[in-house]
């Protein structure tokens, strides 16, 4: 991936994927905590598993370039295209 400044929609998307995230959390935490402890283990499945999806997602989608020097970098848990 080559680094690109984000503009509006790449900032769009972010805050989208942000706020579903934070609606499945709430939302999840309202109808499965009143079911016990199989409740709670599903809830907690949704928080590890979308924070798992949200931070490949990041990963995966973000270059940073030093202002300094221009050198690119990239994370090392991104997946090579």
């Amino acid at each position: 991936m080559e680094y690109r400044k984000p503009d509006k929609a790449d900032r769009a998307r972010t805050a989208i994927y942000v706020a579903v995230y934070t609606a499945a959390i709430g939302v999840g935490a309202f109808l499965l905590m009143p079911g016990g402890a199989v409740g709670a283990l599903a809830w907690a499945v949704i928080v590890v598993g979308g924070a798992f999806v949200l931070i490949r997602w990041h990963a995966t989608n973000t270059a940073y370039r030093y202002r300094n020097c221009g050198h690119e970098l990239k994370s090392r848990s991104s997946p090579t295209r």
